[in-house]
């Protein structure tokens, strides 16, 4: 089964072979170290996200919002196009465009912080309808080795068909009480996979599927970056009464595209015209 058939059965797609090499995996790391240092090639301080810019739980989750505006290579890593070519195959579509990308450090969990580095199960698509459209992918970049014991993503295949399977909570690091909160469609089941990557390979998962990861319990952490791309095609809209951090910094009409500077083309198949 290819790709694109995978992705259309089951709501995501695990890359088998690393995209990246060794040398531009330190770069990465380094590069991801000199951000969380508050250290910027561009000059540009990324957008506020979990546990940032202060680290204020050192067990927690360090999640930064568009760490490519920092620039250097983590801004090439989110704007690979690789990245985008097989993005656009899974979601059948003319192109994708940055939507925003989330550096993602997972320390090891203390024994005393049960929650401690946890994402609850969620959909992406329940914090993104500002868009029109669901046509939205991810790829999540493993900069280390990535395993089921420090925290691996979680998907539950075939999920994508379920349109709206848990609803926004407060709960979010709670793994068990938002997992109780999914609804299953009859003559659908919770099939939980753990998207287990080597350093340097890519897991892509679509907008509706299901998704969350537990904690580090290894003693390093848990690294890579999660670049979250819209489809060419989709919309600006204020009929969901949604909003999203990116309005913040460009702010739009109703209908209009996600173009310019805040969500730069990844990669097309026809140059969208001007």
């Amino acid at each position: 089964m290819g790709r694109r058939e995978f992705f259309v059965k089951n709501g995501y797609w695990v890359e088998p072979n690393p995209l990246f090499s060794d040398d531009e995996l330190v770069a990465y790391r380094q590069s991801m170290s000199n951000i969380m240092d508050h250290k910027y090639e561009s000059g540009r301080e990324p957008m506020l996200g979990r546990n940032w810019p202060e680290q204020t739980d050192s067990n927690g989750l360090v999640q930064i919002n568009n760490a490519w505006w920092a620039g250097g290579v983590i801004r090439q890593l989110a704007l690979n196009s690789r990245l985008g070519k097989i993005a656009v195959e899974l979601l059948q579509v003319n192109g994708v465009c940055m939507w925003h990308d989330q550096l993602l450090y997972k320390p090891p969990r203390s024994k005393n912080v049960p929650d401690g580095g946890n994402v609850g199960w969620h959909q992406d698509w329940n914090y993104w309808r500002v868009c029109d459209e669901p046509d939205m992918i991810t790829a999540w970049v493993a900069l280390d080795d990535v395993i089921v014991e420090n925290g691996a993503m979680m998907v539950v295949s075939g999920s994508h068909r379920w349109k709206q399977a848990i609803k926004p909570s407060d709960r979010t690091l709670d793994m068990e009480y938002t997992l109780s909160q999914v609804t299953i469609p009859k003559g659908e089941k919770l099939d939980i996979v753990y998207c287990e990557l080597k350093a340097g390979c890519v897991s892509f998962h679509h907008a509706i599927t299901l998704h969350g990861s537990g904690p580090n319990l290894t003693q390093k952490p848990r690294i890579g970056l999660a670049i979250h791309m819209v489809a060419d095609h989709v919309r600006y809209t204020k009929t969901n009464g949604a909003s999203h951090s990116n309005l913040k910094v460009c702010p739009r009409e109703e209908g209009a595209f996600f173009r310019g500077e805040q969500h730069p083309v990844i990669w097309q198949r026809i140059p969208y015209a001007q």
